[in-house]
């Protein structure tokens, strides 16, 4: 059985915290220990699918990995969750500016690396032509 974790950047101060996720009203926190809760960004929170990438770091929702050990090295995706499948998926951009579920099973995330996440570098989701590594 995974453990459920929570991310979220915290606000009135920098960094994230992982955590246990408890909404009350519109206000969202995540709490990391015992007594310790830090109030965050409700469009930073994403769970963790319960996988790491190929460098070992957590993958949590909203993380944007990249391919580092194929003929698509640069080739990126975004980690979402799907609600009507109750599933994690990988998106992979499109050049209308959409997403389109990638071929590619979650499982295969361990073999990406992170290189960011859509919350601090929106600009990684730009959707890039075959072969323009720009």
């Amino acid at each position: 059985m995974r453990e459920i974790k929570f991310r979220g950047k915290c606000t009135g101060k920098k960094g994230w915290v992982i955590g246990n996720l408890i909404r009350v009203g519109q206000k969202y926190f995540i709490s990391g220990f015992i007594r310790f809760f830090s109030e965050v960004y409700p469009e930073s929170v994403g769970q963790s699918p319960g996988l790491k990438d190929s460098l070992g770091q957590e993958i949590y929702e909203g993380d944007i990995l990249e391919e580092v050990d194929s003929s698509y090295i640069g080739h990126r995706l975004l980690v979402a969750w799907d609600k009507s499948e109750a599933g994690f998926k990988l998106l992979e951009p499109q050049p209308d500016g959409s997403w389109f579920p990638s071929s590619q099973p979650m499982q295969s995330a361990t073999h990406l690396k992170i290189i960011g996440n859509k919350l601090e570098s929106p600009e990684l989701l730009e959707y890039k032509l075959e072969g323009n590594n720009e």
